[in-house]
Formats: structure tokens, sequence, C-alpha cells
């Protein structure tokens, strides 16, 4: 059986209440692995401050099946705790099944133009003449979505094909994630935001992960796992799952590990930048970078389009951006004329379109010094960045 977004997080976090509050509430009904939960009855009083919120995000979704009333509203209106906001993780999330195959979206700066340039996105490219293929088969770099235990094996022996140098597994999520059994999982909340919270907090962020990984493989009582996608597959239950990070599985199959806690939907904050490029300017010459988000697309390829700037600035940017979204990734720069009301992503859109012409102007200029001045410093230098267009 197959289920709306919508409809799948609301099985989930019916579950997973039902779940959460078994010990504390006698009226929690049993969820069975195959078809819908059982109607749920009014749980029992709650104790903690913890339970007490949990208790209120239930009557919010038995109030609007449909999740079409936001949780922060409800959460006033009835003088509910909030916790940590809107946001706030409620879910583990199926990222990817445990699978031999190469990950979702995997692509290398080897791979031949494939992505057709169509639609919407030619108010942006020339769909009729390529961009130039100088410097992009010699950048050791590579993308995909997030990763199971399988498909890192199946990408980890691809990328020995082409390199026989150190490989690195550069992790741009900034959302709790792991594995389950060798399934990728994360702590899933609304925009992919579940650690908006920790305000870019990155030993906040780490301490999170780790305390709900571990809390996770001591589960016995049983974890809602769900597919959120726009056919979500029904949720299912686990129950003390073999648990590792991802840096443990990296280093598991032979290599390094390195992470930038970057918000999902976002141009990178100016902390990570500079933390990437000190990375960056540190690596050895044969090192090769497998970047991933959780979809492979907007974080992954704005960190590739910033390595292709940073070996080949004398490229015009839409060559650099358009060829990294024909071998795979998306339009970087891409942006919503006119946008719909309520379309949240529009600005982040606009902003990525705006930052990418200064990172370049940046690169353009700070090369020679070896990036000498951090990128941060330089930005706040020059409050008219973002002017120029591509």
């Amino acid at each position: 059986m197959r289920y709306s977004k919508k409809s799948a997080i609301t099985w989930g976090l019916t579950a997973l209440l039902c779940l959460q509050l078994a010990a504390v509430s006698a009226a929690a009904q049993p969820v069975e692995n195959s078809g819908a939960p059982a109607a749920a009855k009014p749980l029992a009083a709650a104790s903690s401050k913890a339970e007490q919120e949990v208790q209120a995000y239930y009557e919010h979704v038995v109030e609007y099946p449909k999740l079409d009333a936001a949780w922060v509203a409800w959460a006033r209106q009835h003088n509910a705790a909030v916790g940590a906001g809107e946001y706030a993780g409620f879910l583990w999330r199926a990222d990817s099944e445990n699978a031999a195959r190469l990950p979702r979206n995997f692509r290398t700066c080897q791979s031949p133009y494939t992505k057709a340039v169509k639609g919407k996105f030619t108010a942006f490219m020339n769909k009729d003449t390529a961009p130039t293929r100088q410097g992009l088969d010699t950048l050791r770099i590579s993308g995909s979505a997030e990763m199971s235990y399988k498909e890192f094996q199946a990408a980890v022996e691809q990328l020995r094909k082409l390199t026989t140098g150190p490989i690195y597994d550069v992790d741009l999520r900034q959302e709790s994630h792991g594995y389950f059994d060798g399934q990728a999982v994360s702590w899933y909340g609304l925009r992919d935001w579940g650690n908006a919270d920790k305000k870019d907090d990155r030993k906040a962020i780490l301490r999170d992960e780790q305390q709900r990984l571990q809390a996770a493989g001591e589960n016995s009582a049983g974890l809602v796992v769900a597919r959120i996608t726009e056919q979500a597959e029904a949720p299912k239950i686990v129950r003390k799952p073999v648990v590792q990070t991802e840096e443990e599985v990296a280093k598991s199959l032979g290599i390094r590990y390195f992470r930038i806690t970057a918000r999902d939907h976002l141009w990178p904050a100016p902390q990570y930048i500079d933390q990437f490029l000190r990375f960056y300017r540190g690596l050895p010459k044969d090192a090769w970078l497998h970047f991933h988000c959780e979809a492979g697309a907007g974080r992954t390829t704005a960190y590739m389009v910033m390595v292709d700037i940073l070996n080949n600035p004398e490229l015009p940017l839409a060559d650099i951006l358009q060829r990294q979204y024909m071998i795979g990734g998306n339009y970087a720069a891409y942006t919503i004329k006119n946008p719909k009301a309520g379309s949240w992503k529009a600005p982040f859109y606009a902003e990525k379109a705006r930052m990418l012409p200064v990172f370049y102007a940046y690169v353009q200029e700070n090369k020679a010094t070896g990036f000498a001045v951090p990128w941060s410093k330089w930005l706040a230098s020059h409050p008219a960045a973002g002017t120029a267009s591509i």
C-alpha cells in the first residue's frame, strides 16, 4: 500500500506517538507492520515535559489528520508545549534501502552530459550548446544522495576504478542521521530542518545525533521508520536495530570522513564555507572527494560547483553551472520568477543565485594568495557583494 506524503507522515506520527507513550498510557493501541494503524484512543495524562509535548502533538494530529493546520499556531492556541518549534524532528525517515546498487543521483566529473536542458531550465541555460569540459574531466570529485551501507560499498567500488588516492566522504547533512541494519535513516522534521533549533551549533548537532542513534539501538519497543516522498511507502516498525554512524561506515569501507553540518535548502552559511576551504587546502593532491546530502541535489551540487570554480576560475560561471547540471546535479542558480503564495523555497533559491557570483568573485580575487583571506572576512568587507549577474 502507498500513501501521499501527508498521509504517510500522519500514519508515522500516530504510530510513533502510540509507541512513545506506551509506557505511560494503557490506552495506546498496538501497531502492526502491515496496513494502517488502529484507531487511537485518547492518551493518559502525561507527566514529564517531553511526554506533554508528545501528548500535545498527538492531539494536534487527531484534530487535523491531514496536517493542514500549522502545529506551532495550534500549540500556542491551546497553550501547549511547542518544544523545539515547528521544524522539530518527529520521525525516523528511511533515506535509502540497503540494496546493492549505486546511490541515487550518483555522478562523477567524468560522467557524460546526459541531463538535457529542458522545461523551466531553458530560461537559464543554452539547450543547443554544450558547456566546455575544460578542466572538468580532471576534477577528482563526485556526488550522490545519501547512501545505504550496500550503496556506499558500490560507490566506493566505482570510485576505486577512478583513483588510487584517499577517498573522503564529505557529509553535508545538518540533520541527525545514521544506519539501522544497513539502511540509511535520518531524524526528520518539516523542511528537513530537524536540527534548526541548534542554531548551527556543530557540537549540539553531533551530540543530538549520537544520543538519538544510541537510544535507537537500545529500543526494544519499536521505532517507526517511514519513507517520506511524494508517494511514500507504508511505515514499518524496527526493533533494536544494529546502529552505525556514517563515520563508522565510511571507515569500515576504508575511506575517510569529513562532516559539514549545513542546513537543507539554504546557501551554506559563511562558517561552513570557511570550514570547507580550510579542509580543501590541506588535502593531499591525489585526494578524491565524494559529496552527498539527503537527495544529492541542492547541497551536493552547490559544493561541487564551488570546487569546479576553485579549480577553473578562468571559465565563465555559466559554463560551470550548466555542466554540473548536465552530469546529473541540479541547476544551482535556479530561481522562481513569480513565486506563488506559500512557495517557501523561492527566497532560498534566490539567495543561492545571488551568492554564487559572489563566491566566483571571491575566488577570482583570492586564488593567487591561496585564500589567505577567509570567505567570511572577505564577505563582511564587501557589503555590495551579490549584485553581479551570472
